[in-house]
């Protein structure tokens, strides 16, 4: 399969110039082994964007020392609330108290925004591809503020897309790139997508994930990619798809025209697995499962717009700790009626 991938790319030109690289075979086996420890280490030894290169803000870039979190506050009717002052947080790292060194609010006009766009472009999600495609690039046009985005494809492969291609070519581009009967390398391409956020010195990310959330195929295992979840400040949201042939819910699940590589069905285990994955996922990062996404997408949508605009990004300086070690996050407020999200755990550089 893979090789029929290959050759189906080198027949395309258009597809050639526009993909930026291939993971596939040897190169997944690669990101199986060097992800966690080492995939974080390989990030954390990138050199610095070049002083040509475009900044958001000096802050973010001279001071690579501190820990990053991106924080997300909703009152108890769950509206964003995006107007609150530094003095109304409070950083503890491991239960201790550090003072904050950098807060930025959504609004302020230096708070840049790298995106990553993952598209499950696997056999399962045939029925459901173009409109998600369709969707999600629609959304990165409307995200004030993007120092940087990526768009990134997956099955048995895992492509990273040029993204400066008008919307709908590159959409072209990614269907005539799919395989028929791809695999789905969830965890594997969110592993891959968090270290190209990390290689470009991203200070705020966030990783738009559309799939169906069953995992086929994938070289990293969910231990080693919660750890790399741990090694950025990369919220990840996921808008589950259910493809044609899968019912709603576990009582009701009738197999359909939708197989799995190789052969077989998703069975009623795969679809509750896959569910609590998209929402282990967000919850770790400090992202949001957005939900449902066939009948009421817009509204999901706008959400997650709102979200990222009225964001906080609270940077404090981390206690002298060995490297690669896990450590426990919680940011307060002041007002303890209000709910506060943000990413659970971060490693040590």
């Amino acid at each position: 399969m893979r090789r029929a991938q290959a050759s189906t790319v080198a027949r395309q030109p258009a597809i050639r110039g526009r993909v930026r690289r291939v993971f596939s075979g040897h190169a997944l086996n690669a990101i199986g082994r060097s992800t966690a420890l080492g995939l974080l280490a390989a990030a954390a030894a990138a050199p610095a964007p070049s002083p040509s290169a475009p900044s958001p803000r000096p802050v973010f870039e001279s001071r690579l020392s501190l820990v990053y979190v991106t924080v997300t506050v909703q009152d108890r009717a769950g509206r964003v609330v995006a107007d609150l002052p530094a003095s109304a947080f409070e950083v503890r790292e491991d239960g201790q108290p550090r003072p904050i060194s950098v807060f930025s609010r959504g609004g302020d006009e230096g708070l840049d925004l790298d995106v990553a766009l993952l598209l499950d472009t696997s056999g399962s999600m045939t029925s459901e591809l173009q409109s998600a495609q369709r969707a999600a690039l629609a959304v990165l046009e409307k995200i004030p503020r993007l120092r940087r985005r990526t768009v990134i494809s997956f099955d048995t492969d895992i492509r990273f897309w040029k993204p400066e291609a008008d919307p709908m070519a590159l959409l072209s581009e990614v269907m005539a790139a799919r395989p028929p009967d791809g695999a789905s390398a969830i965890r594997s391409a969110v592993a891959a997508g968090i270290e190209d956020l990390r290689r470009g010195g991203s200070a705020r990310g966030a990783l738009i994930l559309l799939s169906d959330g069953v995992d086929f195929g994938s070289q990293v295992s969910e231990t080693q990619l919660f750890r790399t979840i741990e090694g950025a400040n990369v919220g990840i949201y996921p808008i589950p798809f259910v493809p044609l042939g899968w019912a709603s819910g576990p009582s009701t699940y009738r197999p359909g025209t939708v197989g799995r590589s190789g052969g077989g069905f998703p069975t009623t285990p795969d679809t509750l697995a896959a569910r609590g994955f998209l929402t282990r996922l967000a919850n770790a990062s400090g992202g949001l499962v957005l939900l449902p996404a066939r009948h009421r997408l817009a509204g999901a949508l706008d959400r997650l717009l709102e979200e990222l605009a009225s964001q906080y990004v609270i940077g404090f300086a981390p206690a002298a700790a060995t490297p690669g070690r896990s450590h426990r996050l919680e940011v307060r407020v002041a007002d303890r009626r209000l709910k506060v999200r943000h990413r659970e755990r971060y490693l040590s550089r």
